[in-house]
């Protein structure tokens, strides 16, 4: 079974495009240096994320707006905002892979600060996903 894993920056209120670009930097090194390989169109993946959070801000950080920056880098997210800019290195071709996801955000003492980032593939046979416009009627 294929897992990725790895360790996230500190996220702050109000600087997730900052955030989702330093990790989209982290992914395309990752892949650059041959120690990321991305998974492939068919995969169903299973992402747990867990956030470790300054005690005096990690009540202001919005769960949902964080994972949604974390699907977008590793789509390949760039700078910019929204899917204005894919160009980047992309771990997954698209977020609609992602048929699980649990996400946990804690406050941290100094040295956890960051956070963790896995995803696995879901065991079994995977097949292309087909859109509501490929559908037969």
């Amino acid at each position: 079974m294929k897992t990725f894993k790895m360790r996230l920056p500190e996220v702050e209120p109000g600087k997730l495009r900052e955030w989702r670009s330093h990790v989209s930097r982290d992914l395309k090194n990752r892949i650059d240096s041959g120690g990321l390989k991305p998974f492939c169109k068919y995969a169903r993946l299973a992402a747990k994320v867990r956030l470790y959070l300054p005690p005096t801000t990690w009540h202001k950080i919005d769960v949902d707006n964080t994972i949604k920056a974390l699907m977008d880098a590793l789509q390949g997210a760039i700078e910019g905002s929204g899917r204005k800019d894919y160009s980047g290195a992309k771990v997954i071709p698209e977020d609609n892979q992602v048929y699980e996801a649990h996400v946990v955000k804690r406050p941290a003492g100094p040295k956890k600060i960051g956070g963790v980032v896995t995803l696995t593939v879901i065991p079994g046979k995977h097949k292309p996903v087909r859109y509501a416009k490929e559908l037969p009627k």
